[in-house]
């Protein structure tokens, strides 16, 4: 599962984006919103770019600037930019990749937008996009392994 979250301190749901993607726009938004993705491969970009797409017509009032980076230098740089440079969401790992980065509070918890989408998510998507009874993640895709 590869969920987004949302990060720094910043007013905004997993983030402003992908929470208002799904309608779920808190209005404390307006403005620019800034998006770190590592969808770079072309299906993920293109599927991304899409909901960003959506996202802003049902939001013109809100300009959103996405930066793609490569997977693998996303992976590296996520270190750097995250506690300096946080953007307003990031595209993550679950489960224990994403721990790493609540732990050190560099995550934001996002148990208002859980709260309106619980239903539409297993208690396995729940349990790794959550960390001591709060949710920091909003699931984008999974995979079986």
């Amino acid at each position: 599962m590869a969920p987004s979250f949302r990060v720094s301190l910043r007013a905004m749901a997993s983030c402003a984006v992908f929470a208002a993607l799904l309608g779920l726009a808190n209005p404390a938004l307006a403005g620019q919103m800034v998006i770190n993705s590592m969808a770079s491969d072309p299906t993920a970009k293109k599927a991304f770019e899409e909901l960003v797409a959506g996202f802003k017509r049902k939001h013109p009032e809100v300009s959103v600037k996405v930066n793609t980076i490569d997977h693998e230098s996303y992976k590296v740089q996520i270190r750097t930019w995250l506690p300096t440079q946080a953007p307003d969401v990031a595209t993550w790992f679950a489960g224990n990749r994403a721990r790493f980065f609540i732990e050190k509070g560099l995550v934001e918890p996002i148990d208002d937008v859980w709260k309106d989408l619980a239903d539409d998510f297993s208690e396995g998507a729940k349990s790794v996009s959550s960390w001591q009874g709060k949710a920091y993640l909003l699931p984008l895709n999974y995979y079986h392994w």
